[in-house]
This record gives structure tokens, C-alpha cells and sequence, in this order.
């Protein structure tokens, strides 16, 4: 029966051959430039280049600055007192009570040194076009206020000051870093210490140096490193730590005595003091909790106004009233500050243009009402509509649109009049009035900018959700087609001749922006993909017209099944209750054993746990769960057989006896092969062989067999335990366990021969009844919808893609292997059988069946489209670097996983359906 039932191939050749093969290459290769897309849709740089600086006439307040960053300084640690009640930084303490304004810097995930330091010096957070390369650098040439001022002198750490001297910089920005291989972490700090003073002993022997550094508009960028190292290698609330913020406010007070000395307390030098970002309680950082955005932030000398400064409506809230308080600085106003707005403080204290690029806003609480104020605003905004025009000419003659719409209808009329309002309110010295219109004309143009950055990516992102969804309607109608024995209906002359001239009008139009050859791709992928989806929109015959309440019902479970799915990426326990919902499966098998039926809900409910468990990749060796995995399994398997020997008495006796001695070996080789895992030691060797057999006995048992797929199970569940190493062994037994009893539900003699879906060779002779036809379309869409849960759970019953940020390759617990590459190996060879068995599973139930694989193919890339047009539209470019590469991760699964499908399936067709 079974040699019988295998004789039709999965894979048969015919006429439709070449055309299954031409989607299946067209899938591949709009899923592939789906995922090239996001780097035009969502991660181009924010940078606009070729803005001319705005200078402003104001005479400056200082004629140098000196700019304090303490890496990975937290705000709390360094304001808060000590267990005597007193404060670990005196010297700044004294600062703020005396004659200097205060607050805390609040900046945005990615909280590390480069993104940070960019933040603050040129203005604006992550450009997302980093990810070009792996964010370790910026692609585009960016301006910063060390640019801009006359002559800057750096020191620091070498991952931090090389960043900022690069291009036209390079000529008066000189960086001097170290490469942090001091023997004590605080000397990274007094390092920079000792650098400066030198420079300055050498500039007394040195008439020209002694002039450049006499020159205004100059900067001291202090790069302080220890305590960011000293919080990594302790965290944060150790007493290194907390040592070393009582270094820092030592070596600010030596810093601050030099310069006054040398330029002879001539009070023309202003202060900043302030960390890049924070760190989490276990020394890490780069994510977006408060710890890690919030840093502390001083200033002081000409220019900063210690008392209120100008007045803007700021509500506190109860918890920063509470801890201000605790903090013992309730006496003096607390003025709270942007990251991005500290370089455009800067630049306004010594006189020097606005970096280019920066979005940061004038910190105006930090400055005096007052005319120079005033026109340092004004010389603000000005600079962001400058930035803003340049913008809007590029997009408006350089980049590809199809029709421009500006961002308010009179948007060059609001700007001009806001301009001359200004202008006039500075005339009539009505110096509040203007500021606030500043302030206006800042946020307008801000908002402008947002949006023309985005403007030019929606033509490549409607075009690939178009693409994504027109194919998965065509799959869906290519799976119709192959219920009614129908042939693909081509599009006529007309709908051809309509997209050929919609094609060489936009190939007209991107030829005139110079476009890249990928913007042809993306443009004509949705007209192709739409020009086949319109011949089946005309045939009635592929509509569904019978909309019963039964239908929509039906609807309404795959959209909540594929919401839950979706909810899986983002949190693991989802897809406990995807495992949970799959206990209903018993009741529309009708198992005739009652005993499979309650097993499967068992197995379903202990599937359903491992979800709910921590990541493998963060538990501890454990192998007595190892063990009871192992014989449990070769138990279980036991048990089962039973339900499939009459396979085996077809064979002759000689043969059937030898075969069945492997097969009682396979299945109990599980649980021997643990127990002697205590008693020996393996080398590698060994689990090379292990694989090497798992794909060689197996293809002793008919092709299609009971026999085959249990002797895979078991040899792979022995191999799996040897690189296990805690509970997910259990999770392979029962998700194996699962898959088995999945393939006899599906696989055993049906009763039902004419509803079997045989698209491959179909018998027009015979057509099917309606009722025949619709319980057709429901076994369908039943296989596969446990198919795709099943190999979703078989990663995120386990894993998460958050895990694999971490993801350290451990050692295994019975074997010795060493070598990470190797680990590595082992590891997705791990995650490549869970994917498999399934894969196995299924083609068991095709094989025995004679189920069309290609047409479950379309329905299954209906349903990961639908998930791959969720995960595409929800793409993040801002937050930590692991929450956009996670982002763009669910967005590759989604994409890759139907052409992965396949590959699996062709393996597993060799494995279960060949003789």
C-alpha cells in the first residue's frame, strides 16, 4: 500500500514545471529585495549636505570653551550623596551653589560613546545609514562644533576623539588618544590631565602655539574614560566606580586652576561638564532605560546664566522633584537638557555657526534674556531653514519622486513672514517676543526636515508592500487554482500594453533623476506581480461568493492565529498559547484511539511551557535533564511503534527481521545512547560519525514509511543530546513526540479518497462535489497552518531573536570541544533538525497521502507574507542598535523562511520519499 502510494513523486514534471519554477525564482528574488529596501526605506542618512553656514553678527560671551565628558557617568551616582551625606564631587557641588546652572542630559538609545559624542557635538542622534556598517562608523561627512570653531584641542580615548577630525577638520581639530592601556582604569582620566598640561607648559616656551591658544572661538574637548571602564569591569554601584567620579571632580578642579592660571583668571573661558551616556546597573549600556539616558550636566563661566535664565514652561514631575531633593540640590534651579542641544550651546557661547546637521534647539533656560540672546535664536532657526532649503531642493531635483508635496501648502510664505517678524520685534528691542518666535520658526522647521527625510522613501516603500501583498493574493489564487483543477489564466493584450507604458513612463522619469538600478527594481516589481493577479480578479471562478457566518469566522481565527505568530517575535509566550490552540486539533481528527488524542493534548500542554521558560542561551549545564530526556524518549517512541507494525509485515521474513532489529536499535538508542554518556567520554569524532549515520540507516525503511521517519527522529534525537545542554533536550523529545503523532492524524488511511488534493495529476474525469471541494480547502489549510506553527515554535520554543544578541557559544557538557567556530557549527546544526523534523514530518504525510507540496508551498507564503508586510512596515531606525537589528532580523526570517522552506523540502523529499 505504502510502495503504492509512493509512486507518484512529489515533484512531478510537467507542463506547469518551468512556470512553478519561474514564481518560485521571482519569490525568491522579491523577498531578496525586500530586504535590500530597508536600506532605502528606512536606514538613509539624515544628513544634508552642501548647507551653507549661517554666521551671526552677536559679539561672543567667551573666547574659549572647555568641554568635561566623563564616559558612561551615570546622574544619579554622580549627584547623589554619600553615606556620610556628603557629596563624592565637591568642587562641582561648590560650581553649582555658587555660579553655575545645572541639570541632566537626557540623550536616546544607542546610549553608546560614538552615537553619543556625535549627539552632542554635532547635533543630531544615530544616522541610521550606519548600519551600512554595522554602526562603527559614519558613512556621510558630518559638521560638528569642533569644525566649526577656529582651532580645537582633543584628548581622550582612541574609539571616541579620532571620530571628529576627520575631512575638513582635519587641519584644526588635533586629537590626541590613547588606547586604553593604562594598568590602572582612573589613569585614563589624570592621562588627560597630564597631556594638557603639557601642551600648555610647552606654549609658555612657544610664541606661536602661545597665539593660537590666545586666538577666540577655540575649544578643550576632554575625553574622561575611567569611569565608563571602571563601570564595565565592576558596575556602576562598586567602589571603583564611585572612586572614580571622586577622581573626576579632582582632576575638573585641576583642569579649571590650569586654565585660569595660564590665561590669568581673565574670565573669558566657559565650562561644560557632562557624560556621553549612562549605564545599567551590571555595567552595560546601549539601550534606553533611564540609567542609561540620563547623564549629569554643569555649566559655568561667561555667558551661562546660573539663575533662571530665560523662562520656559517646564512641569517637573513628582518623581524629579522627589529626587532632586534627595540629591540635596532643591536649593538650586534645575535646568534639564537635550544631548542634541548641548553643540548649539556651545557654538553660541564662543560665537561659532551651528553645526549644519544638528537638530538641537537653543538651551535657552541656560542664557539671560537679552538682545544677544535674541540673535542667537534668530541665528538659529535661520540656520535650520537654510538646512531646510537645501533639503528641498535635493529631494525636488535629485531624488526620485513621482509628485512632490511640500510640507505645508505655503510653507516658503510662513517662513518669510516669520523671519520679518523676528526681524522687526529685534528692531523694536521686544527681545522676548522674539525668542519666542525663534523658537516657533525652530519647531516649524525642524518638522519640515522630519518629514522631507521621509519623503523620498515612500515611493520604494509602497512599492514592496504592494509587491509583498499582490503576491501573496496571487499565491493565495495559485492555491485556489490547484482546488479546481484550473489552469493559470494569462493577462491579455491590454493589461500588457497598459503596465508597458506605466513601466517606460517611470523608467523615463527615474532616467531623469539619475536613480540607482535598484529604484527600477522596486518600482516595476508591483506592476509585474499585479499584471498576473488581474486575469484571476476577472474569472469569477476564482472568487469565493458563498460568504457564509461560518466563513467569517473562519477569517477571524487565522487573523487572530496570525497576530499571535506575529506577537511570538516580539515576546515568546505567544506562541504558548499557538501550542495551546493545536490541543483542538483531536476533535477534528476524530481519532478513532482515544488514548492518541489525550497524549497529543499531554504533549501539546508540555510543548506549551518551553515559551515560557528563560532562553537556552542563558541556562547552566544540567545533565540529568539530558538523561531523562534520552530514555524518555526511546520510551515514548516504543509505545508508538506498535501503532505502525503492520507497515513492516509486508516485507519478506528474512528482511523484515533484520530490519526490524535496526529498528528496535533506533528507537532505543536515545536512551542508551545517554546512559552511556555517563560512563564514557565522546570525542568529537564520534558526533561526526552520529550525523554521517543518521543519514545513512533510515534509507533502510520504504520510502515514505513509519519506519524512515521514526529511524531519523531517533538517530537525530541521539545526536541532538550529545549537543545539548539542558532542558532543550526535553523540548527535541516532545516536539519530535508531537510531530510523530502529527503524522499518524494526518497520514493514516483516509476515509475520504475523493477529497484528496492531487493537483500534480489531476483527474478531470472526475470532478469533485462542492462539499468535497470545501473539506478539501479545510485539510489545507489545517496542514498548513500546523506546518508554519510548527516551525516557528521549533526556533521560538527556545530561542528568541533577542538572545542571539548575547548568544556566547558555551561549552557542551559530553564533549570537549573548545573552539567557538566549532561550538557555532553545533549550534545551528541544532536549529537546522529542529526546522528539519518538521520539514520530515510534513513530507511523511505527502508522501503517504499524495498531497501537492507546491500548492501547501503558495498557502504557506500567503500566510509569511502576510507576517513579512507586518514586520516591514514596523522597522525601527531609532533606540538601541539591538532593537533595530532585531527590527530588520524579523523582517529577514519572514523574508527568507519560504525560500528556506524549499531547500528543506528538497531535503526532505531525498530523505523520506526516496527509494
Amino acid at each position: 500500500m505504502v510502495a503504492d502510494r509512493t509512486a507518484v513523486s512529489l515533484y512531478q514534471c510537467g507542463s506547469r514545471s518551468d512556470s512553478d519554477f519561474i514564481i518560485f525564482l521571482g519569490c525568491a528574488l522579491l523577498h531578496a529585495l525586500c530586504v535590500i529596501s530597508l536600506l532605502d526605506v528606512y536606514f538613509t542618512t539624515t544628513i544634508v549636505e552642501n548647507v551653507r553656514p549661517v554666521h551671526w553678527s552677536t559679539r561672543p560671551d567667551a573666547r574659549r570653551l572647555v568641554l568635561f565628558v566623563s564616559d558612561g557617568l551615570r546622574a544619579d551616582k554622580f549627584f547623589e550623596l554619600d553615606d556620610k551625606n556628603a557629596s563624592r564631587t565637591p568642587f562641582l557641588r561648590h560650581i553649582i551653589a555658587t555660579n553655575g546652572a545645572w541639570g541632566v542630559s537626557h540623550t536616546k538609545a544607542p546610549t553608546e560613546s560614538r552615537p553619543a559624542h556625535i549627539a552632542m557635538l554635532g547635533g543630531f542622534y544615530e544616522d541610521p545609514s550606519a548600519i551600512n556598517n554595522f554602526f562603527q562608523k559614519n558613512l556621510v561627512e558630518f559638521d560638528t562644533v569642533l569644525n566649526e570653531s577656529k582651532e580645537t584641542w582633543s584628548y581622550g580615548g582612541f574609539d571616541v576623539i579620532p571620530f571628529f577630525n576627520k575631512g575638513s577638520a582635519a587641519d584644526h581639530v588635533h586629537a590626541i588618544s590613547h588606547r586604553y592601556h593604562l594598568s590602572r582604569m582612573a589613569e585614563l582620566d589624570e592621562w588627560v590631565l597630564v597631556k594638557l598640561r603639557d601642551l600648555l607648559k610647552q606654549a609658555a616656551g612657544n610664541g606661536d602655539l602661545k597665539t593660537r591658544l590666545s586666538n577666540d572661538k577655540i575649544i578643550f574637548f576632554l575625553h574622561l574614560a575611567g569611569v565608563d571602564s571602571n563601570g564595565h569591569a565592576f558596575h556602576p554601584g562598586s567602589r571603583q566606580y564611585m572612586d572614580n567620579i571622586r577622581e573626576v571632580d579632582d582632576i575638573v578642579k585641576s583642569t579649571v586652576a590650569l586654565f585660569e592660571s595660564f590665561y590669568g583668571n581673565d574670565s573669558k573661558t566657559a565650562y561644560l561638564f557632562t557624560g556621553d551616556h549612562g549605564m545599567t546597573d551590571s555595567g552595560g549600556h546601549g539601550g534606553s532605560h533611564p540609567n542609561e539616558t540620563r547623564t549629569p550636566f554643569i555649566a559655568w563661566g561667561p555667558g551661562i546664566n546660573r539663575n533662571e535664565g530665560v523662562k520656559e514652561e517646564v512641569i517637573r514631575s513628582e518623581s524629579e522633584i522627589a529626587e532632586t531633593k534627595k540629591w540635596g540640590l532643591d536649593p538650586f534651579t534645575r535646568h534639564d537638557i537635550e544631548e542634541v542641544d548641548i553643540s548649539i550651546l556651545m557654538a553660541s557661547l564662543i560665537g561659532v555657526p551651528f553645526p549644519v546637521n544638528s537638530i538641537g534647539k537653543l538651551p535657552l533656560h541656560y542664557l539671560s534674556t537679552s538682545h544677544a540672546t535674541a540673535e542667537k535664536a534668530f541665528g538659529r532657526a535661520k540656520q535650520l531653514v537654510e538646512t531646510l532649503k537645501t533639503k528641498k531642493r535635493h529631494i525636488k531635483h535629485r531624488e526620485f519622486h513621482l509628485l512632490f508635496w511640500q510640507f505645508h501648502s505655503n510653507e516658503d510664505e510662513i517662513i518669510a513672514d516669520k523671519v520679518r517678524c523676528i526681524s522687526s520685534n529685534l528692531d523694536i528691542k521686544q527681545y522676548d517676543t522674539a525668542i519666542a518666535e525663534s523658537a516657533d520658526l525652530t519647531k516649524f522647521a525642524r518638522d519640515a526636515l522630519e518629514y522631507y527625510h521621509n519623503f523620498s522613501s515612500y515611493v520604494p516603500f509602497a512599492s514592496i508592500v504592494l509587491s509583498v501583498a499582490g503576491f501573496a493574493i496571487f499565491a493565495a489564487f495559485k492555491w485556489l487554482s490547484s482546488q479546481r483543477d484550473m489552469q493559470h489564466p494569462l493577462p491579455n493584450a491590454q493589461v500588457c500594453l497598459c503596465a508597458g507604458v506605466v513601466l517606460l513612463v517611470l523608467c523615463y522619469r527615474l532616467y531623469s533623476f539619475d536613480s540607482k538600478w535598484i529604484y527600477y527594481a522596486y518600482t516595476s516589481s508591483p506592476i509585474v506581480i499585479w499584471c498576473l493577479i488581474i486575469p484571476y480578479l476577472k474569472n469569477p471562478k476564482f472568487i469565493p461568493v458563498h460568504f457564509t457566518l461560518l466563513v467569517f469566522l473562519v477569517v477571524c481565527a487565522f487573523i487572530l492565529w496570525i497576530l499571535f505568530m506575529i506577537g511570538g517575535f516580539y515576546y515568546r509566550q505567544f506562541f504558548t498559547i499557538v501550542v495551546l490552540s493545536l490541543c483542538l486539533l483531536p476533535a477534528n481528527y476524530g481519532f478513532k484511539n482515544h488514548k492518541i488524542g489525550l497524549i497529543w493534548i499531554l504533549l501539546c500542554v508540555c510543548l506549551s511551557a518551553f515559551p515560557l521558560l528563560p532562553e537556552v542561551t542563558s541556562v547552566k549545564i544540567n545533565k540529568a535533564v539530558i538523561l531523562a530526556a534520552g530514555v524518555g524518549g526511546s520510551l515514548f517512541s516504543i509505545a508508538l511503534s506498535r501503532y505502525h507494525k503492520s507497515e513492516a509485515k509486508t516485507q519478506n521474513s528474512l528482511k523484515m527481521k533484520v530490519s526490524r532489529i535496526i529498528y528496535v536499535l533506533c528507537i532505543s538508542l536515545p536512551g542508551i545512547f545517554t546512559i552511556s554518556l555517563y560512563l564514557f567520554s565522546f570525542k568529537e569524532n564520534v558526533v561526526i560519525f552520529l550525523a554521517v549515520a543518521s543519514w545513512v540507516v533510515p534509507f533502510l525503511y520504504p520510502p515514505g514509511s513509519f519506519q524512515r521517519l521514526t529511524a531519523f527522529n531517533s538517530l537525530h534525537t541521539s545526536l541532538y543530546l550529545l549537543i545539548s545542554v539542558s532542558y532543550d533536550s526535553v523540548f527535541f523529545v516532545v516536539f519530535n513526540s508531537l510531530l510523530h503523532l502529527w503524522v499518524i492524524a494526518e497520514a493514516r488511511e483516509p476515509e475520504r479518497d475523493d477529497i484528496l488534493v492531487t493537483w500534480n495529476v489531476p483527474d478531470c474525469s472526475k470532478p469533485r462535489a462542492a462539499a468535497g471541494r470545501s473539506r478539501a480547502i479545510a485539510g489545507d489549510l489545517r496542514i498548513v497552518c500546523v506546518l508554519v506553527s510548527f516551525l516557528l515554535v521549533a526556533f521560538f520554543g527556545l530561542y528568541s531573536v533577542q538572545s542571539l544578541n548575547h548568544f556566547r557559544p558555551s561549552r557542551l557538557p559530553f564533549m570537549p570541544v573548545t573552539k567557538s567556530s566549532h561550538l557555532l557549527l553545533w549550534f545551528f546544526y541544532k536549529l537546522f533538525l529542529h526546522e528539519l523534523s518538521t520539514v520530515l514530518a510534513y513530507c511523511t504525510i505527502a508522501t503517504r497521502r499524495k498531497l501537492s507540496v507546491k500548492s501547501h508551498w503558495y498557502l504557506v507564503s500567503v500566510f509569511l507574507d502576510i507576517m513579512l508586510a507586518f514586520f516591514y512596515s514596523s522597522v525601527k531606525t531609532s533606540g538601541s542598535w539591538a532593537e533595530m537589528g532585531f527590527s530588520v532580523i524579523n523582517v529577514c526570517i519572514a523574508a527568507g523562511l519560504p525560500i528556506i522552506l524549499v531547500f528543506l523540502l528538497f531535503v526532505a523529499k531525498f530523505a523520506i520519499a526516496m527509494g
